[in-house]
């Protein structure tokens, strides 16, 4: 019986917390005692505190949740998110002026400064560059 068991497909472990529909990619986020559902796509950026995580929307709204930073790190698209912290994770779809020489800052389209770690400046450089050239159909930024 125990043999039988084991030859049996193993289903995909769902993953409460990450979801993705046709309508798009979705965190489940626990927040007082509720789930809050919440659109990748209105994250501005995440900044890590210890053993919780504050998650910054669009729409100016903050959530601290008890998540690490890093478990935020492993379900979020990389091509979207960079790291550029140790404690902060953006979204490049928010960026609107990087000053990578003279003040290693990131400037969000709401007006937040994010400072750039001196480790990761050259990294996220390119990587803000090739984000902008894959949005960009005319290839000028």
């Amino acid at each position: 019986m125990n043999a039988l068991i084991s030859q049996l497909p193993v289903p995909p472990r769902q993953n409460s917390f990450f979801r993705m529909t046709p309508q798009g990619s979705f965190l489940n986020v626990p927040y007082q005692n509720r789930t809050v559902v919440i659109a990748v796509e209105d994250i501005v950026y995440l900044q890590g505190e210890g053993n919780y995580t504050s998650i910054y929307l669009r729409d100016k709204q903050r959530y601290l949740v008890s998540k690490t930073l890093k478990a935020f790190t492993n379900q979020l698209d990389d091509a979207l998110f960079v790291r550029v912290h140790k404690s902060t994770i953006v979204n490049l779809n928010y960026v609107q002026v990087d000053n990578f020489s003279l003040s290693r800052c990131l400037y969000l389209i709401d007006g937040r400064e994010i400072p750039i770690s001196r480790r990761r400046t050259k990294d996220i450089e390119l990587r803000l560059h090739r984000f902008r050239m894959g949005n960009n159909p005319s290839g000028t930024s």
